[in-house]
């Protein structure tokens, strides 16, 4: 896959190829399962923002994983765009999600 290739040749740590690699097969047996196809020139972003609800309430992961994912997927169509494999960026409007943290009870001076 070019997109790890040029991750290697910017001297990505290993660790970071393979989240990336992960992340997009994630994203790609998703895409299958919603039957979106996966060439990534006919990704739009419904189909992303499906893969969104899908990741939240089928696979039921919390914000902060469906967001991990997103960031990856982000890296990848940038780079397809950059390099002009997309002719469109289907990520341009697509912001990640909001993690509402509870707030946790502070000390009394008891």
């Amino acid at each position: 896959m070019l997109f790890l290739q040029d991750g290697n040749l910017r001297n990505l740590r290993p660790h970071t190829l393979t989240y990336y690699s992960n992340k997009l097969m994630s994203f790609r047996k998703a895409l299958e399962t919603l039957e979106l196809g996966t060439t990534p020139a006919k990704i739009k972003p419904d189909h992303i923002n499906q893969f969104i609800i899908y990741s939240k309430d089928v696979l039921e992961l919390k914000i902060v994983s469906i967001n991990t994912r997103l960031r990856a997927i982000r890296a990848f169509f940038n780079f397809a765009y950059k390099h002009s494999y997309i002719s469109k960026n289907p990520f341009v409007n697509i912001q990640l999600l909001k993690d509402r943290r509870t707030v946790i009870e502070t000390f009394t001076r008891e």
